[in-house]
């Protein structure tokens, strides 16, 4: 990605960016891993009897739903006040949706012949 934007500043960090960052003119990069999130409502996740390879299949295959967490602080609260860092802390799910869906997510490997 860097070859590809060779002026642009990685961003170290899966937390949000700050202001400055967000509004700058400058070029950033932040990569995170994300998840597939298949369509579980479909018929291969519905119907009890699709076998448990096939539903593994399509787990990683034909989806256009990714995720990823990321940590955050909650905003000064009532409960936030509370000096335990558990009731403060909390997980941000971030929900990415293509307008296509990818063959597969998993890598393949190719044997030499």
């Amino acid at each position: 990605m860097q070859n590809k934007h060779p002026n642009a500043t990685l961003v170290k960090s899966s937390a949000p960016v700050t202001d400055d960052v967000q509004f700058s003119d400058g070029q950033y990069l932040q990569i995170t891993a994300v998840t597939p999130e298949p369509d579980r409502t479909t018929a291969v996740f519905t119907n009890p009897d699709v076998p448990s390879a096939v539903r593994a299949y399509y787990e990683a295959n034909g989806t256009s739903c990714f995720s990823f967490r990321r940590p955050f602080e909650r905003a000064e609260t009532s409960i936030a006040r509370v000096q335990n860092e558990y009731l403060r802390v909390w997980v941000e799910k971030t929900f990415l949706i293509c307008a296509d869906a990818f063959p597969t997510v998993r890598r393949c490997r190719v044997e030499p012949r």
